[in-house]
């Protein structure tokens, strides 16, 4: 049986208990999903052909909305020093001053590089300075 792709999947299922368990409305963690999804089309990997985008929900403040942040991998010739896309999307919104992160989603077409996960833990911690 082949592997079940993006579309394969029903989502509502599991954004409603995402929704439940983390206190975020299901609609909005439906459309973070979806520009992860989104943002995977515009990885930039030549060498690798490993396609990873990046969503985060993302507020300056709490009297703040939240908004979505996207990043997409970017590899470079000298392999492995690309950016990850998690690493490309919460690097973006501390740089335009998005401090909290309230979630997180990820599209690839296989499980990411435990690299990718120990960068995004680092980077987590954010609300630190």
């Amino acid at each position: 049986m082949p592997p079940a792709t993006d579309t394969d999947i029903d989502p509502d299922p599991l954004y409603s208990k995402l929704a439940t368990e983390f206190s975020l409305p299901a609609p909005a963690l439906k459309t973070l999903g979806e520009k992860a999804v989104e943002a995977k089309a515009l990885a930039y990997c030549p060498y690798s052909t490993f396609r990873v985008g990046c969503a985060v929900l993302v507020s300056s403040s709490p009297s703040d909305p939240p908004i979505i942040m996207q990043g997409a991998n970017v590899e470079n010739a000298s392999y492995p020093v690309g950016q990850c896309a998690e690493a490309v999307a919460v690097g973006r919104a501390v740089i335009e001053g998005h401090r909290q992160i309230l979630a997180l989603a990820v599209a690839t077409d296989i499980n990411p590089p435990g690299e990718c996960s120990s960068r995004l833990s680092t980077l987590l911690g954010c609300d630190r300075g």
